[in-house]
Parts: structure tokens; C-alpha cells; sequence
């Protein structure tokens, strides 16, 4: 039954993880998190009979659509990565090497070389750490099409930095254990 009891829990489970992924987008602006976190369970609330039993995908997606939407509100462009530094720290955690200065250096300049969407997949990879699954689930893909597209952005960062920057398994493990 999607009670109350129902919407507690799944705030008590995923508030954490939604927090981080829209503070990891509006860094920098603070007071607007917790309001669009809380739109975020709210329409979770109004929505409870369509939110499906693993709730996480659902929860970024809606998430993402209240972002979007203060991002036209606000009347301003959103900027490439809007959390670039927080992308280059989490890229820099698996990187096959041993990640100094220089190496976050050449990370910023390949970057800065791709898309939005390319820039988007890579924080859902590794800041928001989801599953290759759920964020096939977000694009509307196939698992495997995800895996691809994440293998072709980490194959472009590649090219571009002219060596083994990403490790080809990441998550890969994390999956299997689902």
C-alpha cells in the first residue's frame, strides 16, 4: 500500500542520495537543493502509484525534470557540467593511474572536449554511482546501448588524453553483485 509509512521510507532510504545528486549539479546555490528535493518526493508523493518497485531511476529522472525546470525559471543557461570539479574528482577516484595534478590537468582539458550529454553519462557513472542498468533506465535504452555509450565516452576521453585514463571494468563489479 503507498501510505504515508510508504513515502517515509522511501525518503528515509533515497533523500541522501537524491540530496547529492542535485547538490552536485547547483553547486553553488545551496537554498535551491532542498527546495528541489523536496518537489522531488512531493511529486513521488502525488505520483505514488506510478512509482515503480525500485524507485531509484524514477527518483533521478523526476529529479532531473525539477532542474531542469528551475533551470529555465532562473532564466539562465545551464552551465557544461555545472559540478565539473565535482565530475574531474570522481573521474580522478578511478583512474588507472595514480591521479596527480597533471593528470587532473589533461582530465579538465578532455572534458572540456565533450558534450553535455556525453558530460551528463559521465555523472551519472561516477558521481551519482548508479548502476549501468538504471541509467539505461533513465536514457529510455537498452543495458546494453548504456554500456556502450559509457564505453564510447570513456574511449573518447582516451583518445583524447592519448592513454588509458578510465578503466574499462568500472562498475562492472558493482553490477554483477546486483
Amino acid at each position: 500500500m503507498r501510505d504515508a509509512t510508504w513515502h517515509d521510507a522511501l525518503l528515509d532510504k533515497f533523500e541522501v542520495q537524491i540530496t547529492a545528486v542535485v547538490s552536485a549539479r547547483l553547486q553553488g546555490e545551496p537554498e535551491a537543493v532542498g527546495d528541489l528535493v523536496q518537489k522531488t518526493f512531493d511529486t513521488a508523493w502525488a505520483k505514488r502509484y506510478k512509482v515503480p518497485d525500485d524507485p531509484l531511476p524514477w527518483l533521478y529522472k523526476t529529479a532531473k525534470y525539477h532542474l531542469n525546470n528551475y533551470y529555465r525559471w532562473s532564466c539562465r543557461r545551464r552551465p557544461e557540467l555545472s559540478g565539473h570539479e565535482v565530475l574531474e574528482a570522481a573521474i580522478m577516484r578511478h583512474l588507472s593511474n595514480s591521479g596527480s595534478v597533471e593528470h587532473g590537468i589533461d582530465l579538465r582539458r578532455a572534458l572540456a572536449k565533450l558534450t553535455p550529454a556525453q558530460c551528463e553519462l559521465l555523472m551519472m557513472a561516477y558521481v551519482d554511482e548508479l548502476s549501468r542498468a538504471q541509467i539505461a533506465e533513465i536514457l529510455g535504452i537498452s543495458s546494453a546501448a548504456g554500456r556502450q555509450r559509457l564505453q564510447n565516452v570513456r574511449l573518447k576521453i582516451r583518445q583524447i588524453l592519448g592513454n588509458d585514463y578510465l578503466k574499462q571494468d568500472h562498475g562492472d563489479e558493482r553490477e554483477r553483485g546486483r
